[in-house]
């Protein structure tokens, strides 16, 4: 099974049976679908900002293509990011070849068993849960290497402070007291900044409500 979040699935084709039977056999393993019947509805919705966790596209469509679609999405979002496998006939070579190099991740060939359709979009929520985790695992990282950094930044000025603080403060010259002000002003600014970690939340790019990607570069 896949994760217990709720994993939502966009199936956009003009051919309504084929929709309906992969949706029903996708919703009993807890997947959430919705169809489109062009791609005019799906990337009225996508401009909304109502985004899936994989899309099922049928390369022919009437009014805006499967290519066409595609090209939206990829303008948003990487293949890890919202995967999105292609619905196309037998012969259909070309096709498959060109979408794959616009940044599809799989392809289906109809007809096709629904129970296959599952398999592969369940290897693409797997690929990107993982991907996920290794975002997360590299947050902490990061996190740890910053926590040693300001430990070794504090302890510095905090070594410099009390260190001229053992004298008499009365017999201290103002040299020494500047040191202890710029050295308890360092820490100070460090602790802002360690606070400022604490209380900040990690920036996820969000593409759905079911999953939501690190971007470890809006981390301060």
């Amino acid at each position: 099974m896949l994760d217990q979040k709720i994993v939502k699935i966009a199936i956009v084709d003009d051919d309504e049976m084929i929709a309906g039977i992969f949706s029903r056999t996708l919703e009993k393993e807890n997947l959430h679908c919705t169809y489109y019947e062009t791609g005019e509805g799906f990337l009225k919705d996508f401009r909304k900002g109502i985004f899936h966790d994989v899309v099922l596209l049928d390369v022919h469509m009437p009014g805006v293509s499967g290519h066409g679609v595609l090209n939206q999405v990829r303008s948003k979002f990487k293949p890890i990011e919202m995967p999105v496998i292609l619905l196309t006939g037998e012969d259909d070579t070309e096709n498959i070849v060109k979408a794959l190099s616009l940044g599809a991740n799989d392809y289906i060939i109809k007809p096709t068993e629904p129970r296959v359709a599952f398999a592969r979009i369940n290897t693409q929520i797997n690929l990107k849960k993982y991907h996920e985790e290794i975002l997360r695992k590299t947050e902490l990282e990061t996190l740890h290497s910053m926590i040693v950094t300001y430990n070794h930044d504090i302890n510095n000025p905090l070594t410099v402070a009390i260190g001229n603080l053992r004298e008499d403060i009365e017999k201290m010259d103002n040299d020494k007291l500047g040191k202890v002000r710029a050295a308890l002003n360092r820490i100070a600014g460090i602790m802002q900044s360690i606070h400022h970690i604490i209380e900040s939340e990690p920036y996820y790019v969000s593409h759905s409500e079911a999953q939501k990607m690190l971007d470890l570069s809006k981390r301060k």
